[in-house]
């Protein structure tokens, strides 16, 4: 059984190991993660080799700062799909479940959510323009009444 198997590596991956994975995938392609650390010469399991591939070396992975649309389609399918991070992940293009979940955890959590709302739509409504939807902050706070400076 290959969690049983003595000798494969863990912990952080190296420069090396991701670029043998790399050429492995140009190579071969995905799928067939079974054959890949064998084919890769990588000392390392299947289920690893197809995790570090899907969540950071897949080329088409967006990187960096969530845009306010991404954050948008966030809020709205938080609310309609709740913390299922994958399915949310499959609908903003380029973006990794574990990303998702993270920005939400670190920006978006315990109604932070609703500062980026009031943020954004303050700065454009300097463009003459009022992006949030009043109904959307209304249900964000339960209805209570709340006073903006």
């Amino acid at each position: 059984m290959e969690g049983s198997s003595k000798g494969l590596r863990k912990g952080a991956w190296t420069a090396e190991e991701d670029s043998l994975l790399r050429q492995c995938i140009g190579k071969y392609g995905e799928g067939k993660w079974h054959q890949v650390p064998l084919r890769a010469g990588l000392n390392r399991c299947r289920k690893s080799c197809r995790l570090r591939w899907l969540n950071y070396l897949k080329p088409s992975i967006k990187r960096g700062k969530f845009s306010s649309d991404e954050v948008d389609l966030l809020l709205r399918l938080h609310k309609l799909l709740g913390n299922r991070w994958s399915l949310i992940a499959g609908r903003l293009p380029g973006r990794t479940a574990n990303d998702v979940k993270n920005y939400w955890n670190t920006h978006l959590n315990e109604g932070q959510e609703v500062d980026v709302l009031v943020t954004e739509a303050a700065a454009t409504e300097k463009e003459g323009t009022l992006a949030f939807d009043v109904e959307q902050l209304w249900n964000l706070f339960d209805g209570e009444t709340v006073i903006f400076d």
